[in-house]
C-alpha cells in the first residue's frame, strides 16, 4: 500500500489523545487569524438542475462558496448516511455530493474546471500562506480559519467537513468517514513524483489552522469538489 493511501484509511484509527496533541501543538500561537474577504462575489446557476451557487473571488480566481453536488453517475449522495427525508436534504445542501477524480471531471460544469494543484497553491498564498508551505506536503500553514466554516464561524469560502466515501473496509465497514471532522476536495493535477496514477488533493480539519496536500489515487475515494474559473 502506498505511503499517501495510508493517510486516508489510517486516520480513522487515530487515538483521541493523539488528535488533541496534535491539535494544542498547531494552536500555540496566541495570534487570532482575522478574516479576509472575498474581492468580489455572486452566484451562478447550474441550468443542468437550477441548483445555485455561491462564488467568491481571491487573487483573479473565482471559487465556488459552496460544495459541489450534481448528480452524475457513481457519485456519492448522502441518503445512505442519513436516510431521513429532511436529513438527507440537510447534507445535501451543506456537503454536496462526493465523486471519484473521473466523476469530479464529468460533472464539472461548462465554463468551470476542476481546480488544479498550482490553483489551490494561489488560493493558499492569497489566504496568508507562504510560498514555501503552499508548495510543501503534509500539514502546513496557518490558514484554514480563513477557509472552513467551523465552530459556529463562517468564512467567504465557506469549505464544509464532508469527510469522505469509500468502498475499501476499514474495521470492517466501508461508506462514509469523518464526516464533520474532515474535508477533502481534489485537484486535478497528477503527482508525476509516484509511480502509478495519483492525484493531489487538499484536507481541511475541525482541530488544526493547518491545511493538508499530498496525493492519492484516483478511484475507490469520493472526495468533496470545489471549482473554479478565471475571473473576468
Amino acid at each position: 500500500m502506498h505511503t499517501s493511501y495510508k493517510h486516508l484509511l489510517l486516520i480513522p484509527l487515530l487515538t483521541l489523545s493523539a488528535v488533541l496533541l496534535f491539535s494544542a501543538c498547531s494552536d500555540d500561537d496566541d495570534d487570532v487569524l482575522e478574516p479576509l474577504p472575498a474581492a468580489a462575489r455572486g452566484t451562478w446557476t447550474d441550468t443542468r438542475d437550477g441548483h445555485v451557487y455561491a462564488w467568491v473571488e481571491y487573487d483573479g480566481l473565482q471559487w465556488m462558496a459552496d460544495n459541489f453536488a450534481y448528480a452524475v453517475e457513481g457519485a456519492t449522495p448522502y441518503e445512505d448516511y442519513n436516510p431521513t427525508a429532511s436529513g438527507t436534504q440537510h447534507n445535501l445542501d451543506k456537503y454536496g455530493r462526493l465523486y471519484d477524480y473521473q466523476q469530479a471531471l464529468d460533472a464539472c460544469p461548462e465554463g468551470w474546471r476542476l481546480p488544479t494543484d498550482a490553483d489551490w497553491q494561489r488560493l493558499e498564498r492569497a489566504l496568508g500562506m507562504s510560498a514555501r508551505d503552499a508548495a510543501a506536503l503534509d500539514w502546513r500553514g496557518r490558514i484554514a480559519p480563513r477557509m472552513v466554516d467551523r465552530y459556529e464561524s463562517v468564512t467567504d469560502l465557506g469549505l464544509q467537513l464532508g469527510g469522505y466515501w469509500t468502498s475499501h473496509t476499514i474495521m470492517g465497514q466501508s461508506g462514509y468517514r469523518l464526516i464533520s471532522v474532515f474535508g477533502f476536495y481534489w485537484t486535478s493535477t497528477r503527482d508525476t513524483s509516484k509511480d502509478g496514477r495519483y492525484y493531489f488533493y487538499r484536507k481541511v480539519s475541525s482541530t488544526t489552522d493547518a491545511v493538508f496536500r499530498e496525493s492519492m489515487e484516483p478511484t475507490n475515494q469520493h472526495l468533496s469538489v470545489r471549482y473554479v474559473r478565471d475571473a473576468d
